[in-house]
């Protein structure tokens, strides 16, 4: 049972201010530099409020706030619980890296509707808080549908007819996620169950039976599955690529994406709880879909030269690490899920920052382009290359240590094979990740250095803090927002039994853990001094290139082509279903399109209206 520190404004003031920020934003078109200050502002104001709820998480006793009774027994509440806070703090964090960031970028570009845009953007964030800080199912599910709405006019933000299309594969996807999360809303309050998030999980001592356990359980997987991207149901993500690259990093690092794959811990640890499914063996389930999804999307990430839909592909693998380790059920691999949350969500902005002011910059997009341009715009291609070191789990980088945690746990869960998965996708995202870094600092005779220069700081001060901040919080994880006792706070109320040994070995893995973080900064220092010291030497038939290449050839002959066979049907089975969807979504009747606008509002419409229709069914069941 969760003990509550007491009813406080502060979980609702977390929600509201990014609700106010966008009402301001949408008010004060007529001026820019207003508008765009109200997010900055907004998101340090945010950041402030979430860190003032750390202690009480880290301690046990959250914070609550009780946003609306809709019937006795059933309330929408936002609870500032460990795992909540890590969430928030991520996403308010990157929230104030984003405002920054978005100023030079739809400046520099020139972009059209901004001041739309700004004002979606703080919606979402809106949304991610409730996400983040919900108590209970009902809150989570109402809040992770109006994440994919507010998202829609982002992914759309073009108006081209590519991403109309993208948008509708995404409204396709994501709302049909959504409304099988209703339904299991719905069944688990027909049961009568209180569906308030719990520690160990609500339906343990339910007392249901094996039929419906299989199918809640078959409901609330798919419909956080979606978001988490595990294949098949994936491809929504790399056609939302086409949005402006601020988008891109919204969904990978902040918003949709976390909050599937932080919806998948909730079902696993605070839903069902790890005896059920262990039980149930469910668990073996969701382990072989991620685990098969993690290496695939490695795997496939060789193949994109597009710099965007290859960073696309990594986070469908990445995601499937947090998945993969919820599914272990141990607290030591639960405590690298939840630092995984974090450390990806930092690395991953700063990749899609540098792609964008790549961009921005140069106009290019392709791998293949991006010959020397690392000594036209070093700070980003620096900062390119550091997040790079981290996504392949290098020290002293904050990947390595979640990733110790999540091969850790795997072993001390007696799955040791999700263990060597764990270290292969490293590898792998090393081989599409290092040969860019490669490209861009390439020299020689054929290599010509282009003439440009570092983008707009406005874009590039984000990207090297974000970069910064994936080393520092590698270095020292509990560096000022506390979050690996914030983990294993969580970890700890889900496992409460293994209390005692957890400190043990977790003691023990940090101990070793600071030691390879000591010798990577060491290596690392002593091979950027070497490359420095050598870098006229390093010509473009180097030792390195030559490596990388031969690596990327072999993986494509011997992996890549038998994978992709398997995975294209698949995806070519999903796309078929999700285009009729969007087929009887739009519909034979122009009247009604006028009336609801584009087909996919009518379909968010028509979800926005079922979900408040089984929100009065069930309260007035309970009532009665």
């Amino acid at each position: 049972m969760t003990h509550f520190a007491g009813l406080s404004p502060l979980p609702g003031l977390a929600v509201a201010i990014p609700l106010v920020v966008a009402l301001l934003v949408a008010a004060s078109g007529r001026w820019p530099n207003v508008r765009d200050a109200w997010p900055i502002a907004g998101a340090a104001l945010l950041l402030g409020v979430v860190a003032a709820m750390l202690a009480d998480a880290a301690d046990g006793v959250p914070q609550a706030t009780i946003l609306i009774e809709v019937s006795p027994g059933i309330s929408a509440v936002l609870v500032a619980d460990a795992a909540g806070i890590m969430f928030a703090l991520l996403a308010s964090m990157l929230w104030l890296a984003s405002s920054v960031y978005t100023i030079g970028y739809m400046r520099g570009l020139g972009e059209a509707n901004q001041t739309r845009f700004s004002t979606a953007f703080s919606l979402s964030i809106a949304a991610t808080m409730g996400v983040a800080l919900a108590g209970n199912l009902l809150t989570f599910v109402l809040f992770y549908e109006l994440l994919t709405l507010v998202t829609y006019p982002l992914v759309v933000h073009r108006q081209t007819d590519e991403s109309i299309r993208a948008g509708r594969k995404y409204l396709a996807y994501t709302l049909s996620a959504g409304l099988v999360l209703i339904g299991a809303t719905a069944w688990v309050q027909v049961l009568g169950i209180d569906a308030t998030f719990t520690a160990g999980g609500f339906l343990g001592d339910a007392g249901l039976g094996n039929a419906t356990r299989w199918g809640l359980f078959a409901l609330l997987a798919t419909g956080v599955s979606v978001k988490a991207a595990v294949m098949p149901l994936h491809s929504w993500l790399p056609s939302a690529m086409v949005a402006p690259t601020p988008v891109s990093a919204l969904l990978h690092a902040v918003a949709v994406v976390k909050a599937g794959v932080f919806g998948m811990v909730r079902v696993v640890a605070f839903v069902f709880g790890p005896a059920l499914l262990a039980d149930m063996g469910a668990w073996v389930v969701l382990a072989v879909a991620s685990g098969t999804t993690m290496i695939v999307a490695s795997v496939l990430a060789l193949r994109h030269d597009n710099l965007k839909r290859r960073l696309a592909y990594s986070t469908i693998s990445h995601l499937s690490y947090i998945v993969l380790g919820a599914a272990v059920l141990g607290p030591i691999a639960l405590t690298g899920v939840l630092l995984h949350i974090v450390g990806h969500g930092l690395t991953k902005i700063t990749l899609f920052f540098c792609a964008g002011a790549i961009h921005v910059r140069t106009h290019k997009e392709n791998v293949s382009e991006m010959d020397g341009i690392g000594w036209a715009m070093p700070l980003t291609m620096g900062a390119f290359a550091l997040a790079s070191l981290s996504l392949a789990g290098i020290p002293p980088f904050v990947l390595f240590v979640s990733k110790g945690y999540l091969a850790w746990g795997a072993a001390d869960s007696g799955v040791e094979v999700f263990t060597v998965l764990y270290l292969l996708s490293g590898v792998l995202s090393a081989a599409y990740l290092f040969p860019v870094v490669v490209r861009a600092f390439r020299v020689g005779r054929n290599v010509v250095r282009p003439r440009y220069a570092e983008a707009d700081l406005r874009m590039v001060v984000p990207l090297v803090l974000t970069a910064a901040g994936a080393l520092a919080w590698g270095i020292e994880p509990d560096l000022g927002f506390r979050f690996r006792e914030l983990a294993e706070s969580a970890a700890h109320a889900v496992f409460p039994e293994a209390g005692a040994i957890v400190e043990d070995e977790t003691a023990s893995l940090v101990h070793r853990l600071e030691l390879l973080t000591a010798a990577g900064i060491g290596i690392l220092t002593a091979a950027g001094i070497g490359i420095w010291l050598l870098r006229d030497r390093l010509g473009e038939h180097a030792g390195l290139t030559l490596g990388t290449d031969w690596a990327y050839r072999q993986v494509r002959l011997f992996v890549q082509a038998p994978v992709e066979a398997v995975f294209t049907a698949a995806e070519r089975a999903t796309s078929a279903v999700t285009a009729r969807v969007v087929a009887l979504a739009s519909g034979p009747s122009e009247e009604w399109a006028s009336v609801v606008g584009r087909p996919p509002l009518g379909v968010a419409l028509a979800a926005v209206l079922l979900t408040f229709g089984v929100v009065v069914v069930i309260a007035a069941a309970r009532s009665g």
